[in-house]
Formats: C-alpha cells, structure tokens, sequence
C-alpha cells in the first residue's frame, strides 16, 4: 500500500469549477494526482490527451450521490508530476494506472475510459483481471492501427518533430483538440484556462507531445492490449460514442461492439471526441441507465466499496 504524500494544489485550479479535495499518492516515485468523491459501485475514470481528471468534473458532479468516483491525472498530466527518466509512453501510464489500482486496494471496479484512457486502461484491466469487473469506453480504440490511414496520417503529422516542437512551445494540442472535441458546445474561457494552466510550460508539455507518435510506435502495446480482448469479452460493457468526433469513426465502434459481445452502445448525436464533457447530461444518463440494468449491481459492489471508502491513501 502506498503512503500518502504531501503536495499543493495550484491556485489556479478554481475550487468552484473543480470543486473537489486533490489527493496525491506516490506511485513508482511519481507524485499522481487523483480527485476520489462519492460511495458505492466504484468509476476508475481515465482521461486522455491533452486532458487531465478536470475532464470528469460535471461526471463525477452528476454521479458521485450513487457511485465512488475516482479520477487520476497520468504522470506529466494534470497535477501529476512524473519521476525523472518518464518517458510519457502509453506502456508506462498502463503501469502506473495499476499501480494505482493496487495502492487503493480497488474491488469491483467499473473502467471507464475514454480516448487513450482505453487502451491505457484495458493494459490494466489485463494487468488485474479480478478487480475490473464492467467497462465504459467512449470514443476509443484497442488495437494496432498500422497501415490505417486515417491513424497514420495523424500519427506521422502530428507525432513528426515540427508539430512536436509546437505543442512543447505553443500547446497546440490544448488550443486545437480541445474546441474541435466539443461539437456540442464550445468550452467557455475557464475550462480552456484549465487545460492550458495544467500543461503551462514547455516541459509539462512533452507529456502530450509524445502521445500522437506513439499511435504507430507503441505498436507492441496495443497488440498486446488486442490479444487481451478475448479474456476481457464476458465483461458487460457499454459504448458511449459522440458521433460527430473526427478521431474515432463509426469503424472503431463496430470494432469495440465486435470485441465485447455483451454490449450496449449509446450514441450521442452530434457530441465530439471529449462526449463526457461535450454532453455530460446524456453520458451520464447512459451510465445511470446501464448500470441499474446490472444484476447484483449497487449491492454486492456497493457494500464492497462502503467498507473501503475510508480514503487512508489520500492527503
């Protein structure tokens, strides 16, 4: 188990946007950042690229009367601080995230995961098959994209060194994927304060520079996440998909729906990328509404995390 630590939030986080206690845990010599609100049928929520838990907020807003709702920021993301030599690599934030899992003693947890928070979070949910026991993937992918175009594309221009230099100098990832990933609603100036403040110099913004490249180079990492999926099948799963995202296409649904037979698909018309935050009302009605169709479901998972809902690792 892990112990807690001592680190301060930053004073630009507004406590009324955010209105929820930072606790920090030291996971592999990172200091991880996490937000952990509410009880009962535990939310493990992984964000992605160039976001941070501030993502989750009017989720965990919505949700944590009925569920335990956990949030971290991957090392480099966020107010997470990695150790020296991280590299930011999707293997390594897989790693962490199952660190994390095992320092909180998670049970009975609910993956919800969205963008890179799928495959980052399915590498863990492989890692510790016992303590997962439903998924919620939204506008994600699990598998090699080589020989993809729509992904290759992405990957060699964005990941390729001239736009890598301005995301580290300019965030241009901020500034440009998070209005194109709301279609629904255009983020008002604090939200995108947030998201800039999170990676605010040049070397927070490595973290976020890395990602787009490892979409090809991490190719050992999604085919191992893909050759997991056949262990992971039997698990209920619901897909909450915007459908006017330009990242992830119909095709990766169908493929999601493919992998996990015992699915329910929910479609947000018109949300992007970021759906949690795009139309938050409708993401978590489809949680609320899926997860009240689960046997044994506020029960044997709500008990389980009652009991362990003492927050000893948190400062």
């Amino acid at each position: 188990m892990a112990d807690a630590i001592e680190s301060a939030r930053p004073s630009w986080v507004d406590d009324g946007l955010f209105p929820y206690e930072s606790r920090f845990v030291d996971i592999d010599g990172h200091t991880v950042h996490y937000v952990d609100e509410g009880s009962g049928p535990t939310l493990l929520l992984l964000h992605g690229n160039p976001t941070w838990s501030f993502l989750w907020r009017d989720v965990i807003r919505a949700l944590r009367d009925d569920f335990r709702c956990i949030a971290l920021d991957y090392p480099g993301f966020g107010l997470s601080t990695p150790r020296l030599g991280y590299r930011y690599l999707p293997e390594e934030h897989a790693e962490v995230v199952t660190g994390f899992v095992d320092a909180l003693g998670l049970k009975g947890v609910t993956l919800v995961g969205q963008d890179w928070g799928g495959p980052i979070g399915l590498a863990a949910v492989l890692r510790r098959p016992g303590v997962f026991d439903r998924l919620v993937l939204a506008n994600t992918w699990a598998w090699p994209v080589k020989g993809v175009l729509h992904f290759e594309a992405f990957s060699r221009i964005v990941g390729g060194l001239p736009i890598r230099f301005l995301v580290r100098r300019l965030n241009l990832l901020v500034d440009a994927f998070i209005p194109t990933g709301h279609r629904r609603r255009k983020p008002t100036a604090a939200e995108m304060t947030h998201y800039r403040r999170a990676l605010d110099t040049p070397e927070r913004r490595q973290a976020s520079a890395v990602l787009p490249g490892r979409i090809l180079a991490s190719r050992a990492f999604f085919a191992e996440v893909e050759a997991g999926l056949t262990d992971l099948a039997h698990l209920p799963t619901l897909i909450v998909w915007g459908d006017a995202d330009i990242a992830f296409r119909p095709q990766e649904r169908e493929r999601l729906e493919a992998a996990f037979p015992e699915h329910e698909t929910v479609i947000v018309e018109g949300a992007g990328t970021y759906v949690e935050s795009d139309a938050p009302e409708e993401f978590v009605a489809a949680i609320r509404d899926w997860a009240a169709t689960q046997p044994g479901n506020a029960s044997r998972m709500g008990e389980t995390d009652l009991l362990d809902h003492s927050h000893p690792h948190g400062s």
